[in-house]
């Protein structure tokens, strides 16, 4: 839950951040479902524009018990980022960086006697290189792109994996 607090200040200032302008410039806040980036497997995202500038705060928890294992571990994920609108129209280049903040809890057999249960928290660098399709004003975004990752810390902690994994992302949304 202490992961929840920041998540919660981070789309409250987007939203706040929004208020004053939404009558006069619609379309600078997104929402989307973002699949395999900054993230994780998914996460939840509220973006906002300030000039060619986007501010993005997202949200996700699962858990490998989902997927394709019967240890368990849990995941929430915090990507917070910073990225750069170029070009004229409704096809763009996105470019950009931040974080995704994390913790990781659970690594224990649903099985067994031995079981046994840790907990981490993790800081990963992430990058946006990609394709934004967007309309001016309400309507559908697309985003589609390469999102390196680099896990910080030791291998035991570190997420996805310690050092650089290249990856991939798609967005799916509205602006509003």
């Amino acid at each position: 839950m202490r992961i929840a607090v920041p998540v919660i200040a981070v789309l409250l200032a987007l939203t706040a951040a929004r208020a004053p302008l939404a009558a006069q410039e619609p379309g600078r806040t997104v929402a989307y479902l973002e699949l395999l980036g900054s993230g994780g497997p998914w996460s939840m995202n509220l973006e906002r524009a300030i000039g060619s500038w986007r501010m993005r705060g997202g949200f996700a928890s699962w858990s490998t018990s989902d997927f394709w294992s019967d240890v368990s571990t849990s995941y929430t994920t915090v990507p917070v980022t910073l990225s750069r609108v170029l070009g004229d129209g409704n096809h763009r280049l996105e470019i950009g960086g931040g974080v995704t903040l994390g913790g990781r809890s659970g690594g224990s057999s649903s099985s067994g006697i031995f079981a046994s249960e840790e907990s981490s928290r993790f800081v990963t660098l992430t990058g946006i290189f990609g394709y934004r399709y967007q309309k001016p004003g309400r309507g559908f975004v697309f985003r589609a792109g390469l999102i390196p990752l680099y896990g910080l810390g030791s291998p035991e902690i570190a997420y996805p994996d310690k050092g650089l994994l290249p990856s991939i992302g798609l967005s799916f949304g509205a602006a509003f």
